[in-house]
């Protein structure tokens, strides 16, 4: 049984796909997101209400402020709210994805990523290291170095780092780089990966 942040996973890379699909000036009722996932009858009905205030809290998708039909076999052709791609999809800010192993990248996949691959490294509890891979395209990738990030002031913090994230200023958190090669290597980036619409993400890895 998929709990709710499994469902998250599965209608933000639903929402990543239709993104790709239909363009960034696309409007959609909500229940459209469940069809582009691989198998919609696997994600339980209760589940799928609870994604629409986590995806705008993300800013994958936002209200037009529209009405539209619902397409779903339960609901279709009443009227529901009709919603567009967030600024994260649209300005395409930098994405950063925590991950256990780096992934096998595709096409489908919205760069550019930054993966923050967690490390055994254990401070009396606070377990805040991760290595910074930055993905540009499904063959480039380009490896930051190691970083920390804290969020909060307990121990185990880790495991309240979001999964997926463009911002990070709506926790209290403190990041560092571990070396100076760290900083050459985000020094080097590209401008377009460094350009302003950027600035709010890439503050965590500066």
């Amino acid at each position: 049984m998929l709990d709710n942040n499994d469902v998250l996973k599965l209608a933000r890379n639903a929402v990543e796909k239709m993104f790709l699909e239909k363009g960034r000036e696309f409007t959609f009722p909500f229940d459209l997101i469940w069809q582009y996932t691989e198998d919609e009858s696997q994600i339980p009905s209760t589940a799928r209400p609870h994604q629409v205030k986590r995806l705008l809290s993300e800013e994958y998708i936002e209200k037009t402020g529209g009405i539209t039909r619902a397409l779903s076999s339960k609901r279709a052709g009443s009227a529901t709210p009709e919603y567009r791609f967030g600024r994260a999809l649209r300005d395409k800010l930098l994405k950063f994805i925590v991950v256990e192993n780096l992934p096998t990248l595709d096409e489908t996949n919205i760069f550019p990523i930054i993966f923050l691959q967690k490390k055994d490294w254990d401070d009396f509890g606070y377990r805040t290291a991760y290595e910074a891979t930055l993905a540009i395209s499904p063959q480039k990738s380009v490896s930051l170095g190691d970083i920390k990030i804290l969020i909060g002031n307990t121990p185990s913090e880790q495991s309240k780092l979001p999964d997926t994230f463009f911002s990070m200023h709506s926790h209290k958190f403190c990041s560092l780089g571990q070396s100076i090669e760290y900083y050459k290597n985000v020094a080097a980036l590209d401008s377009d990966i460094r350009n302003p619409r950027c600035q709010n993400s890439c503050r965590v890895i500066r």
